[in-house]
């Protein structure tokens, strides 16, 4: 199992201890640092079964002073690629599936 995890957001560390009590040890992802190349964003979005909008923190988008309005997924994707803040987190992905961790505990749906 992969975590894309932020170890300054609350819910991504209440995820990895979730996975931890189940004995599970993520491959740890610091997306921030290794930002994902759009062709990995593409297969995750794949995997979760939503579109690049869909793994947008639509709120942040004011932040980076962004907007997706008019964009296609490729330029969103691109978007998360160049700022990975704007993506949502934590992401657990295992094999074929991912699962956005919010609710934390969501992550334990695919171990």
């Amino acid at each position: 199992m992969e975590l894309y995890h932020n170890p300054k957001c609350s819910k991504s560390r209440a995820a990895l201890a979730l996975l931890q009590e189940h004995e599970i040890k993520p491959v740890i992802r610091h997306y921030l640092d290794d930002s994902p190349s759009i062709s990995e964003l593409s297969a995750l979005c794949l995997k979760l079964n939503l579109t690049a909008s869909d793994i947008i923190r639509h709120k942040d988008l004011d932040k980076f002073e962004s907007s997706i309005t008019g964009l296609s997924d490729d330029d969103i994707l691109a978007l998360i690629s160049k700022t990975p803040d704007l993506m949502v987190r934590p992401i657990a992905i295992k094999g074929t599936k991912a699962v956005i961790g919010i609710p934390p505990v969501s992550v334990l749906t695919i171990i």
